[in-house]
């Protein structure tokens, strides 16, 4: 029987974090006032059209708005903090999807931390760790175990495919502008009138484009990182890591310079579910035992010892026998 690997390591539970509190960024971030309002050509926000009328700005009415706001938020601290992932899978993506629908304001980290979420709401669903920052190496159990297992996989690798391919697209699209190409497009970006630099940040942009390398090397390694995170799961370990460190960087830079928090921050838990391979996990080291402490000994520690002594036994028999 093929061993299924469990999807539902802390490194995911880390990603479900980030991408509660980059939401929490954009409800909690702006005023409902600017979150809702007319937008020319389309209406007064919420509009409540197609699967937006599902969201929960739309159920609760125009002037509960607020109300819903903050409901958002508390649920979202509630998964933030881990609790019970198979109970807050749902809410975290019918509040992302509500942002992302509902709001006169969205931008690509909303969209992407609705997509995100949807696909990890199957990965919740099927675990059942009562914190989502536990290690869980249990094995599925009996077929229904199998089988929600299995889905949760399948839900873990649509998720890298499809940022795979949102880097892909980001990379790919920016090589037939002469801007990228040539190497300026950092320049344009850092005085856009509505997308450059915040006010705090603009000493940057001042130290940036005075260096025509400088802002060259932004350009072209910003398509660079991107195209590479795009095949990072065609590489080994240590040059995932290090390409994950970069595009960390990247988005941490675009959140410094260009105030685009949610974006950054869902970037970020879009990353941990890229590169890390499914069910991974981070380990504190232990300490150490010192020379006559006493150890407690795990069942499955205790056979993996039986199974090394034993091991080591054939073939001290086989080399006393040549």
């Amino acid at each position: 029987m093929i061993r299924l690997p469990v999807p539902w390591g802390n490194v995911v539970g880390i990603a479900r974090t980030i991408l509660a509190l980059a939401l929490m960024v954009t409800v909690l971030g702006s005023s409902t006032t600017t979150l809702f309002r007319p937008v020319g050509g389309l209406g007064e926000y919420p509009l409540c059209e197609g699967i937006a009328r599902v969201g929960v700005f739309c159920l609760v009415g125009n002037d509960n708005l607020g109300i819903a706001r903050a409901v958002c938020a508390i649920l979202l601290a509630v998964v933030a903090s881990g609790w019970r992932p198979r109970f807050t899978a749902i809410p975290l993506a019918w509040i992302a999807l509500s942002v992302s629908t509902g709001i006169a304001i969205p931008e690509g980290g909303d969209q992407i931390a609705g997509n995100l979420a949807i696909l990890l709401a199957v990965v919740g669903i099927t675990d059942g760790r009562r914190w989502h920052w536990e290690i869980s190496d249990r094995d599925p159990e009996g077929t229904v175990g199998r089988i929600m297992t299995l889905a949760g996989v399948c839900a873990y690798c649509l998720a890298k495919l499809q940022i795979s391919v949102l880097y892909l697209q980001a990379s790919l699209a920016k090589l037939p502008h002469a801007e990228w190409a040539d190497g300026t497009a950092v320049y344009y970006w850092l005085h856009h009138p509505v997308f450059g630099v915040t006010a705090w940040s603009a000493f940057i942009a001042s130290a940036v484009v005075d260096v025509p390398l400088l802002v060259a090397g932004l350009t072209w390694g910003t398509v660079a990182i991107e195209f590479a995170l795009a095949l990072v799961l065609l590489l080994p370990r240590l040059a995932r890591l290090w390409i994950m460190g970069l595009g960390a960087a990247l988005h941490l830079g675009i959140g410094l310079t260009l105030g685009l928090w949610s974006f950054s921050i869902a970037m970020l838990a879009a990353l941990l579910v890229l590169v890390p391979p499914v069910g991974a996990s981070v380990r504190v080291r232990r300490r150490v035992p010192e020379q006559g402490e006493e150890t407690a000994v795990t069942p499955r520690r205790e056979a993996q010892r039986d199974a090394e002594s034993e091991l080591l036994a054939v073939s001290q028999m086989g080399s006393m026998g040549r």
